[in-house]
């Protein structure tokens, strides 16, 4: 299941750029803003950033798995990044 973040950030975002719609992704929110937004726009980033350092750690792990040597690892690695990619997208 796929969980767009930028839907739990939008009522952020809103209330430091009113003017925008929810379709510009710029101007980015800083730290500062979600800090002064509450804490717990500050535990979703950290949940955020977890969750996709646990998917490259995944995709590294296959690539060391599947790869001989560092060229193939490195190749793995960039196959199965791109395979997850287009996966997520479409599902």
């Amino acid at each position: 299941m796929v969980t767009y973040s930028g839907a739990l950030y939008e009522p952020v975002r809103e209330r430091f750029y009113p003017n925008r719609p929810p379709s510009d992704v710029f101007p980015l929110l800083t730290e500062r803003q979600l800090k002064d937004a509450g804490p717990e726009q500050l535990r979703l980033l950290k949940a955020e950033l977890v969750r996709e350092a646990a998917t490259l750690v995944m995709l590294g792990a296959v690539a060391i798995g599947v790869g001989r040597n560092g060229m193939q690892t490195l190749a793995a690695f960039l196959i199965a990044f791109g395979t997850w990619d287009i996966s997520s997208m479409l599902f």
